[in-house]
């Protein structure tokens, strides 16, 4: 009884149905439309909510309208939220999750006229920020973030180069996500930065780090001998001058 308790709640809900633009520009307004979600026969949805739920908080416009315009993140993942409800207070959600290139949502662009809708199972999604670095060797340490989207466990396993949180040849990273530069440059130089889904490890983002070798501490190029040898040139000349000028004055 329980069970179908369930479904016959299923039934008489709204649908969140929502439509996504098919480019994204980070920085730039994202438009999504939710206006063509629907309530069972006889009903009529009587609000609607947009609201940031996931780790990196978005900016949005008309939060309460049927059409919401979100700001796209300029790097990582963001999850939006809309929330229907029907004239009766029931309610159905949809989520997306937009990058700086990309909107995305597993909820139906529209609903037929009984309330039909056909749903694609959410893949999870993963960015690691900043997507490019270059440090030096030796050098000081460089963290990472990494937001998900479509899933409610948000862990994940860090790794340099394809090795779990890294080597002394190729740097180490934290479970937290610093990167810790090796003390020689490896070759190649750069290496990769992964963070993979605990929920589900066939999903995972890159950022790719170029390591640099630490500046030589004369100057480069040997500058710091010639200077030790240009000093000592001087103080000869001085001492040359200083003994040569009694006999000179003669």
């Amino acid at each position: 009884m329980a069970n179908a308790s369930g479904a016959l709640k299923a039934a008489v809900r709204p649908v969140a149905a929502v439509t996504v633009p098919s480019t994204v520009t980070a920085g730039q307004g994202v438009m999504l439309q939710g206006g063509a979600s629907a309530a069972v026969p006889g009903h009529t949805i009587a609000t609607y909510q947009w609201t940031s739920v996931g780790a990196q908080n978005l900016s949005i416009q008309g939060g309460t309208t049927a059409m919401a315009t979100v700001t796209a993140p300029s790097c990582g993942l963001g999850t939006v939220r809309l929330t229907v409800t029907d004239d009766l207070n029931r309610q159905d959600t949809a989520d997306i999750v937009i990058s700086p290139t990309s909107a995305t949502t597993t909820a139906p662009g529209s609903v037929s006229a009984t309330g039909a809708c056909s749903l694609t199972p959410a893949t999870i999604q993963v960015a690691v920020c900043p997507t490019t670095d270059s440090v030096q060797a030796g050098g000081t340490a460089q963290p990472f973030t990494a937001t998900l989207g479509n899933t409610a466990n948000t862990s994940v396993t860090w790794e340099v180069s394809g090795v779990t949180g890294g080597n002394a040849t190729v740097g180490t990273i934290s479970t937290s996500g610093v990167y810790m530069p090796p003390a020689n440059v490896p070759t190649p130089a750069t290496v990769t930065v992964s963070a993979v889904s605990v929920a589900d490890p066939g999903q995972s983002s890159t950022a790719q780090v170029t390591v640099t070798a630490a500046p030589n501490s004369g100057g480069g190029g040997g500058g710091g001998a010639l200077d030790v040898l240009s000093l000592i040139a001087l103080t000869l000349g001085g001492l040359t001058r200083a003994i040569s000028r009694p006999y000179n004055s003669r």
